[in-house]
């Protein structure tokens, strides 16, 4: 069982009451959340999930804690106003995400520590989608990326922490990314594919296995963060020549095009 941890308040501090005026908790700038964690063992029953959504008919951002076996398909009640939801499972599998669809309007949505192996084809019901968390999961591969091709708005793309042995070509199709995280996996190359994405203004790829980059890095015009740390790429020739900071080097010649756009590129902890 789900009990609510924490309170509403109304407009004038005080805490919301049943048949008070209907919460409005919004997403963003710190604002208030409602998170929902296992039951305490002790004391009164708590709320369950069915009966506490059905008053928070304007929730924005709602965040599960615990160790889910599935998306609860009671998030039906708040799915007219829902638009950020978090899942942080603390390494339990999370087995069943088909509750998803049910909050097809989502524009963010995090599922973390939940061992996911794969992306859920759930995810391909988000057509408005912006930002899509996996961090800290069980990813091995990457080969329904090309599904995702239909979340036209995604921007925001985090896949840090997991266990990715290689970057499919299909990541080209996601040509509305800005952010891109791929740090903490086991990648050992790139696909040309990656630096077609000419939206893409950060790009993280450190503590991963990478030796070489490809030459068509320098085609991300936009670029401004590059972070290529705790690789294994051999440095030598482009030790630092003028004064830029003990973490940045000047480029080689691939690199020059977002050098010019003062792009931070860290490159410390390699060979």
């Amino acid at each position: 069982p789900l009990s609510c941890r924490g309170g509403t308040r109304s407009p004038g501090g005080a805490a919301g009451a049943p048949g008070g005026p209907a919460p409005d908790l919004h997403a963003g700038g710190g604002g208030p959340r409602l998170g929902l964690l296992p039951a305490r063992p002790a004391g009164a029953a708590p709320d369950r999930p069915p009966r506490l959504l059905r008053q928070l008919r304007h929730l924005r951002v709602l965040a599960l804690r615990g160790a889910l076996q599935r998306i609860p398909a009671e998030l039906a009640e708040v799915a007219g106003s829902l638009v950020r939801l978090e899942v942080h499972n603390e390494g339990a599998r999370l087995l069943v995400l088909t509750g998803l669809r049910r909050v097809a309007g989502l524009a963010e949505l995090r599922l973390q520590g939940c061992r996911l192996e794969r992306l859920p084809s759930a995810l391909l019901a988000l057509a408005g989608l912006r930002s899509l968390d996996l961090r800290r999961n069980h990813l091995r591969t990457l080969e329904e990326l090309l599904a995702l091709q239909h979340l036209r708005r995604l921007r925001s793309l985090r896949l840090a922490q997991n266990r990715v042995l290689a970057l499919p070509a299909s990541v080209g199709v996601l040509r509305g990314l800005e952010l891109l995280d791929l740090s903490h996996n086991q990648l050992q190359s790139l696909p040309p594919a990656l630096f077609t994405l000419r939206r893409l203004r950060r790009l993280y790829l450190d503590a991963n296995l990478l030796e070489t980059l490809p030459a068509e890095v320098g085609a991300l015009a936009l670029l401004a963060e590059l972070d290529l740390s705790g690789n294994r790429l051999d440095l030598e020739e482009t030790k630092p020549k003028q004064n830029l900071g003990a973490t940045l080097y000047p480029p080689p010649s691939e690199f020059r095009p977002i050098k010019h756009n003062k792009a931070q590129i860290d490159v410390k902890h390699n060979q």
